[in-house]
Order: structure tokens, then C-alpha cells, then sequence
């Protein structure tokens, strides 16, 4: 059965590479996890008060599950202006003491001749500015590969119950 698991998941990344750049570590086992996801938790897991990405995804639509927020195309979303008032004068940095021009190290994966893993330095306002442009780009991308996942299970269900 565990075979059987590991031979979907790995039949999974390899039908998604158009739409996910697999980032492969050997730090904690073979691992794959998506380049675009994981940059956006490490710039996350900067900041001063950790939140969840999907939570900050919904701050900046009306409906995560919605295709056309998610599609960037609705014109009542409140958007990344909405998300970047929130981080800068919400509890995420207000219960601190910092100032937004402090220094925050935080790491990103980076992609040129190999995939790596690299530590990186901005002010926490330029932080804040990458992560509400990241999360914006992320929308889309949050909404396709959610969508194909679930395609796929559905698929391989269907396939499992014909057997």
C-alpha cells in the first residue's frame, strides 16, 4: 500500500511540472516540495508574528475558493493594498517593538544552473512589500495546482474503482 502511495504522489509531481517548479532537498530525506509555495512560507515564517499563507491569501479576495478572485478578475477583491495595510498595522507587527526599516534575514529558494537555498536580507517594510507581491502572484497559482490536485484524485479514484 505505501508503494502504492509513494508511486501516486511521484506520478503527481511529475504530471505537474508545468505548473510547479519542484524544489528537491536531501537535507531531510528525498523531498519535493513547490519553489513557488515554500518561498512564500519562508518570507512568512521572517516575520515577527507567524500567520498561515492561506490565511493571507483570503485577506487579499473575497473568496479563496472563488475562481475568478483567485483568477486575480474580480473587481471587489480588496487586493494587496488591503493585505500590505494589514501586516504593516496589525498585530503581525504592531505587538513588537520594530521598526520597519530593522533589518529581517529570511531564506529563499533561488534556481540558476541547481536549485539552492539561499539566506537573504531586507528591511522589514521591503519584506513586507516581496511578501504582499509574492502572496499576489501566489493567488493564481494557489487556485490551479488546488484545482488539478483534486482533478487528479478524482481521476485516480475513478481508475482505483474500475480495478
Amino acid at each position: 500500500m505505501i508503494e502504492n502511495e509513494i508511486y501516486r504522489i511521484s506520478l503527481f509531481i511529475e504530471t505537474t511540472n508545468y505548473i510547479c517548479h519542484w524544489v528537491v532537498s536531501f537535507n531531510h530525506g528525498h523531498t519535493h516540495v513547490c519553489q513557488k509555495h515554500q518561498n512564500v512560507k519562508l518570507l512568512i515564517a521572517a516575520l515577527p508574528n507567524k500567520q498561515e499563507y492561506k490565511d493571507l491569501l483570503a485577506r487579499m479576495v473575497c473568496d479563496i475558493s472563488n475562481r475568478d478572485c483567485m483568477m486575480r478578475s474580480c473587481t471587489n477583491c480588496p487586493g494587496k493594498a488591503a493585505l500590505m495595510s494589514y501586516l504593516s498595522m496589525s498585530q503581525v507587527c504592531s505587538d513588537y517593538e520594530v521598526d520597519m526599516e530593522d533589518s529581517v534575514n529570511y531564506k529563499q529558494w533561488m534556481h540558476t544552473d541547481r536549485t539552492q537555498l539561499a539566506s537573504l536580507q531586507l528591511s522589514i517594510q521591503e519584506l513586507l512589500q516581496t511578501l504582499c507581491d509574492a502572496l499576489d502572484k501566489l493567488c493564481q497559482h494557489y487556485f490551479v495546482t488546488k484545482a488539478q490536485a483534486a482533478s487528479y484524485l478524482r481521476n485516480l479514484r475513478a481508475v482505483s474503482s474500475r480495478r
